[in-house]
């Protein structure tokens, strides 16, 4: 009776998440303006939106197809893996293919190729990223600057391991995974980075309220002269819209760029407050 009402808890919160994700999307498609940067009065952001988000022919071909290649290979795998759920959703570990979850759980290659030209454009030298998964994400990253010092933090170790052998074999060495708990492992993985400053930091673990706001603030106390922090998945339940909207208001955060799956949020000296909702 106790697995029937947890089953029952489960389903329920999963359809609340649906829910509120669709009235989130649908809300952001019918107030998003700024499309190939169209009013946008910022130079900084006019840029941004045109050449890293927008951009109709963009010259990444080379990561692409690093990158790419890197998540077909995870696509072919036959392995299997025992893996459970960590941060908001707690499910019972069993057993996945390795090629189902690439498939379910990694970042779409518009995402990537995105998260790529801006780690290219603002000429990062220290990347953090919360909630390596499998490494596709890692992957674009890395293809785009090479570089670069990129430390990621992984909470399963199962996953983590496939991850690192996998970025290993494909040829990308300046990749540190870390393994554990993200708000346990977060310091260690700062004083990694050159000078222990956060140029780029891609936030894809824990996403709940709280998880995310100790993220941000954290991240935050370390962040370069110049750096943006991306937070995937802002709409995905109303706790984790309610933390984004927390970011954006935050005074230390100078430009924030509202997308429909994530949201980027700018540190730069002497700017003033902006916030935009760019439809892509």
């Amino acid at each position: 009776m106790k697995r029937v009402r947890e089953t029952r808890r489960m389903i329920s919160e999963k359809s609340k998440r649906a829910a509120h994700t669709a009235y989130m999307r649908l809300r952001h498609f019918l107030i998003s303006r700024y499309w190939r940067g169209h009013r946008v009065h910022s130079p900084f952001v006019y840029h941004i939106v045109r050449e890293v988000i927008t951009v109709r022919k963009p010259q990444d071909y080379d990561i692409r197809r690093q990158a790419e290649l890197y998540r077909n290979r995870l696509y072919k795998s036959i392995s299997k893996v025992r893996v459970g759920k960590m941060g908001a959703v707690a499910e019972p570990a069993k057993m996945r293919k390795v090629s189902q979850i690439a498939r379910n759980t990694s970042t779409s290659e518009k995402y990537g190729r995105m998260l790529a030209r801006l780690a290219k454009e603002l000429d990062v030298s220290g990347i953090l990223e919360l909630g390596t998964s499998l490494g596709v994400s890692t992957a674009y990253l890395a293809a785009a600057r090479p570089d670069a010092t990129i430390v990621t933090i992984e909470g399963l170790n199962a996953i983590a391991d496939i991850a690192e052998a996998n970025l290993h074999d494909s040829g990308f060495r300046n990749v540190t995974v870390i393994r554990g708990d993200i708000g346990e492992k977060l310091d260690e993985a700062i004083g990694m980075l050159p000078d222990g400053k956060v140029g780029m930091a891609f936030i894809d673990g824990n996403h709940s309220y709280d998880a995310t706001l100790t993220y941000f603030n954290k991240i935050a106390s370390h962040h370069a002269k110049m750096s943006v922090l991306v937070f995937d998945d802002i709409y995905w339940s109303e706790g984790m819209t309610r933390a984004w909207r927390e970011i954006v208001a935050n005074e230390s955060v100078s430009t924030t760029i509202e997308l429909s799956q994530m949201g980027l949020a700018f540190f730069r000296t002497g700017c003033q407050k902006e916030h935009y909702v760019v439809r892509w």
